[in-house]
């Protein structure tokens, strides 16, 4: 019995884990015009608001860390195991040889979350409160 239990779990594929990333948001504030910009008070909460309605559904945001002389946030995420899993199901349309890989970097992974996200930023023209320019969003190695 305990041969028949090591061998099912030998062929069992591997647990797939969430993966978590980096991007860089820009354009989430406005770039200060003059000394007495009242715009950047009417703006400090843009990130709160704005972002996570632009993340795709099932990203969880673990941190934010809002840049607002550069005018952008860091947005700190977590993709659960079936966004994962989609992401991964992508790859291998996309690459025949990620379908016969036993082990897939992680790295390829966050980069096509990433790209899924910056894609969507670049395809739909969306601007933040009082921001002249459209919201772009870059992955962080």
């Amino acid at each position: 019995i305990e041969a028949a239990k090591e061998e099912s779990l030998v062929d069992e594929k591997p647990a797939v884990s969430s993966a978590r990333g980096v991007l860089w948001v820009a354009n989430v504030y406005p770039t200060k015009a003059f000394r007495f910009d009242v715009r950047h008070m009417l703006t400090h909460h843009n990130h709160e608001t704005l972002i996570p309605q632009l993340l795709p559904d099932g990203v969880e945001i673990t941190k934010m860390v809002p840049r607002e002389k550069e005018g952008g946030v860091f947005v700190y995420f977590r993709a659960p195991p079936t966004f994962v899993l989609q992401a991964l199901r992508r790859l291998a349309e996309s690459n025949p040889q990620v379908g016969k890989m036993r082990f897939v970097p992680t790295d390829d992974i966050l980069l096509k979350v990433s790209e899924g996200i910056c894609q969507y930023f670049r395809t739909h023209d969306i601007r933040a409160f009082l921001c002249p320019h459209p919201v772009r969003a870059h992955r962080v190695k």
